[in-house]
């Protein structure tokens, strides 16, 4: 059970972590209109 809780923790962190650096690399490689715009993604 405790094993089980741990490695859904894990499976959820790593997803977190992933959305975060592709959010992170999406916004580096695009141009910088949106900030121009006033709106940015940020978490």
């Amino acid at each position: 059970m405790i094993f089980a809780l741990l490695s859904t923790l894990i499976l959820v962190v790593l997803a977190i972590a992933s959305i975060r650096w592709g959010y992170d690399s999406r916004r580096a490689t695009s141009s910088y209109d949106e900030s121009s715009h006033g709106y940015s993604i940020d978490f």
